[in-house]
């Protein structure tokens, strides 16, 4: 059974809004926060989330809107390991929450 965050994140991918959000990362509205939760957004969206392993990851914005880009491999659903290229724009209003802007590139 997929967790509730993992299915507002499918809903949010799917109508092409962002309903979904994080709080409480160990950095603010900076580049560091920004990867950390971007890393979350995508974990969410991958058919075995435990497997991901993160690399070539950079991020750019200024304030509080960041855009994170990077590849991450996980298995699929036959348990093959493929990558996926993404790109992850979210922003921080208050320096704790985290909402999704955009998310593309999965396709696992």
């Amino acid at each position: 059974m997929k967790s509730l965050a993992t299915r507002t994140v499918a809903a949010a991918l799917a109508l092409g809004v962002s309903a979904c959000s994080y709080s409480s990362t160990p950095s603010g509205p900076d580049q560091y926060g920004a990867m950390e939760v971007c890393r979350q957004f995508v974990q969410n969206h991958l058919k075995s989330p435990s497997t991901a392993d993160f690399s070539n990851e950079s991020a750019s914005g200024y304030g509080s809107t960041w855009t994170v880009t990077g590849s991450v491999d996980s298995q699929n659903s036959f348990g093959g390991v493929v990558r996926n290229n993404y790109l992850c724009k979210a922003h921080s209003g208050d320096g704790e929450n985290w909402t999704l802007d955009r998310l593309r590139g999965l396709v696992n």
